[in-house]
């Protein structure tokens, strides 16, 4: 029993116990004996519900107190409230919305309040966490014989086919649970040695640091459902929703981590990171070669960056050019890419949101290939899913439907542009 409910029983008895009163009260008179034994009976069930409710709130507490400080990366949860965030029903809270008290949804709003008192911040809606959209199985049956009539399979859904995500598949270092805006300090400069004789002071020198700072920016995604739909709340429906609204948004962080300019409230992501490494194929571009790859690798060894989760991301263009190009032109026949996972030594992962419509010089249709310590890619992630349930929007309210927003706060930062290094001008065919 969760302390929502132990406390909705406990105003339930302590109410009871008033109106037993009350009459009494009204008419001027002590309590019958019937109603002196139903009082005892509330008071022993208040007892009891006290001491439930204190045990309830001393493991929410200690579980609360186990959870990492919001400012610093969370590296786990307690493994009880992950659990209960697994089952959690975006369904069910959103018909809570619509129709309060025909769901039982209290474990949604427990679990949106802990996620609330975590971040610090108040939802707009309801917070859903992100152990929710990691549940992807969705289940089928067989199919009927030719007599039984058509059935609509909801559960067997065909969904589009989208880019892959692979930033965080890479390593990149998710920060949930801030607070604030972040300002994160960055040694520049360390100090100087020097060498001297038997007594002699040490020339003074000094550190020098700047910072890398991230401040939340909002992605959102917009979708529509019948009214219907929400209250039956049939697992299909459930998949549908979680499937749809966290692969959207993971997709637009995916995209933003790697191409994102900094422009109209989007993160800054790799490819525009001042300071990074590029490695130049001709004037207007050219065919990938061992070479380029080999000096791709050298630019993080250059600058001491050639260390973490080092790996690769690119396009399937510029795999297939790897995969189909010798390493020795005429007189090897080994290709640059051997492997289909690997690339020199070094993890591959390929994604369609690497760009393969670059321009350079006469050059067009060029595309990118990334190299680097990805655990140095930051992803910031203030609270949960928020999730906004509106069934006035004056495209839904006459048909009875709803509109659900579900909205995530992020930011993109890079530890040193060192760590990564490019090449954006591979022509593939």
């Amino acid at each position: 029993m969760n302390v929502q409910t132990i406390r909705e029983r406990r105003s339930n008895v302590v109410k009871k116990m008033k109106q037993l009163t009350q009459v009494a009260a009204d008419e001027d008179r002590d309590l019958t004996d019937n109603e002196s034994g139903k009082f005892n009976d509330y008071r022993s069930q208040l007892s009891s519900l006290d001491n439930q409710l204190e045990r309830v709130t001393v493991i929410a507490d200690a579980e609360r107190s186990m959870s990492i400080d919001p400012n610093q990366p969370s590296q786990s949860m307690d493994g009880s409230f992950e659990e209960q965030c697994r089952n959690f029903s975006v369904t069910k809270a959103i018909a809570a919305h619509l129709e309060p008290g025909r769901v039982d949804a209290g474990r949604e709003f427990e679990i949106s309040q802990e996620l609330a008192h975590r971040s610090g911040r108040n939802p707009s809606g309801i917070y859903v966490p992100h152990e929710v959209f990691q549940q992807r199985a969705i289940t089928t049956a067989g199919s009927g014989g030719e007599l039984i009539p058509t059935q609509h399979k909801g559960e067997m859904t065909i969904d589009l086919l989208r880019n892959s995500l692979q930033v965080a598949a890479l390593g990149a270092t998710t920060l949930p649970g801030l607070v604030g805006n972040q300002e994160i300090p960055r040694l520049t400069g360390s100090a100087t040695p020097y060498w001297v004789a038997e007594h002699t002071d040490v020339t003074e020198s000094e550190q020098t640091f700047d910072s890398i700072t991230m401040d939340p920016k909002t992605v959102g995604a917009q979708v529509e459902y019948s009214r219907r739909m929400i209250l039956n709340a049939v697992p299909s429906v459930e998949n549908l929703i979680r499937k749809d609204l966290a692969t959207v948004i993971a997709s637009a962080i995916d995209d933003k981590a790697i191409n994102g300019d900094g422009t109209g409230n989007t993160p800054t992501g790799v490819l525009n990171i001042a300071g990074i490494g590029d490695t130049s194929h001709g004037t207007d571009g050219g065919a990938p070669t061992w070479d380029n790859i080999l000096n791709i690798i050298n630019e993080l060894a250059i600058d001491n960056a050639l260390i973490g989760q080092l790996g690769w991301l690119t396009n399937s263009s510029v795999v297939k050019a790897l995969r189909s190009t010798v390493k020795v032109a005429s007189t090897d026949s080994q290709m640059i890419m051997s492997d289909p996972g690997s690339l020199a030594g070094y993890a591959l992962r390929q994604s369609n949101h690497v760009v393969s419509n670059g321009t350079k010089g006469a050059g067009t249709n060029l595309s990118t290939i990334i190299f680097g310590n990805w655990s140095d890619l930051l992803i910031g992630y203030w609270s949960a899913v928020d999730i906004l349930v509106n069934p006035y929007h004056t495209d839904v309210y006459a048909k009875g439907g709803v509109k659900i927003n579900a909205l995530q706060d992020c930011d993109i930062a890079v530890r040193h542009p060192e760590s990564f290094s490019v090449a954006t001008d591979l022509v593939t065919a």
